[in-house]
């Protein structure tokens, strides 16, 4: 998954430790890759991103694909995993 983010946006810097524990949950089998949104504001816009922070659901072949759609906490993000990959952690 990645994270775009900012420095000053307060609700990415909660999100960001949730995300890095379902990362340690799952074993790294989703890694969080953090995207800095004010130093690559070309490529977010051209992403779509319209707020901070958006995560994005990366597929297995490497591409970016859709946004996560749900509350950033580390239960919510997990069932969000689990109904994706259809497997548990």
């Amino acid at each position: 998954m990645v994270i775009i983010k900012t420095d000053w946006c307060s609700h990415c810097q909660r999100a960001l430790p949730e995300l890095e524990e379902v990362s340690k949950l799952t074993g790294g089998v989703f890694p969080i890759y953090k995207l800095d949104g004010d130093k690559n504001k070309e490529l977010v816009n051209s992403m779509g991103v319209s707020g901070f922070p958006t995560i994005k659901f990366i597929n297995p072949d490497g591409q970016i694909s859709d946004n996560y759609q749900g509350a950033r906490d580390k239960k919510a993000i997990l069932d969000g995993i689990c109904k994706r990959a259809k497997k548990c952690y």
